[in-house]
């Protein structure tokens, strides 16, 4: 394989308390759809793959090599949930899209962009 596994791990884990869930006992809020994208509680995990993305030109160039490489191993293209997109998380700039693997589970990928400079706005 010519991807190869970052030494840099991030796991995120997120709690929700039960009086946001819809009702007693519900599961998390289905990623897949498009107005779930910005609510408390998808159930996914999350990757690191900036090591590989670096290499490949970025998180797009990084899904072409991994759906090359599932259709090779596995005569199966990835699930492209929800494509590419930069998000802020705290003064980091990161590369953030969604796959499912074959049973639908959400995997979040992340690619690190780089790092803000100046201060942003607790509001912006």
């Amino acid at each position: 394989s010519s991807m190869t596994m970052s030494s840099r791990l991030r796991i995120e884990v997120i709690e929700v308390p039960a009086y946001m869930l819809p009702d007693e006992g519900a599961k998390a809020i289905d990623l897949a759809a498009d107005t779930n994208m910005a609510v408390l509680g998808l159930n996914h995990i999350a990757l690191d793959v900036s090591a590989a993305a670096s290499r490949l030109g970025g998180l797009p160039g990084y899904l072409r090599e991994l759906n090359r490489e599932s259709e090779v191993v596995f005569q199966k293209s990835v699930r492209l949930v929800r494509s590419p997109y930069q998000q802020l998380i705290g003064p980091e700039v990161w590369e953030v899209c969604f796959i499912a693997d074959p049973d639908g589970a959400s995997i979040e990928l992340l690619a690190h962009n780089g790092t803000l400079t100046s201060p942003v706005a607790d509001d912006w």
